[in-house]
């Protein structure tokens, strides 16, 4: 099994390489391989809890009230930090930088 989804994949560096500018992907690549390794490593463990313990619609609270509240599990919020702290969400796509 690979330690980093990223340096594996081959078909993904390939179009990114073909799609994007050299400095878009020089900019991301660095990025690319740490976040490879997270999703090959504690992000694939973290996925797996998350799977098992969907989210909970909590419809009222104790004193029957409607509150319609959805709690989850902790393994998405520590999923979530990862893609945030990755910094992929600000990648600005653009074919001809």
């Amino acid at each position: 099994m690979s330690q980093n989804f990223f340096e594996s994949d081959q078909i993904l560096k390939h179009y990114l390489k073909k799609n994007c500018s050299v400095e878009g992907f020089a900019y991301m690549k660095n990025n690319l391989v740490q976040l490879g390794h997270l999703a090959a490593t504690k992000m694939d463990a973290l996925s797996l809890t998350a799977d098992q313990n969907g989210p909970v619609l909590k419809k009222r609270n104790a004193l029957g009230e409607d509150i319609n509240e959805i709690t989850f599990h902790p393994s998405y919020e520590s999923l979530k930090k990862i893609a945030v702290d990755s910094e992929m969400f600000r990648v600005k796509w653009d074919r001809h930088a």
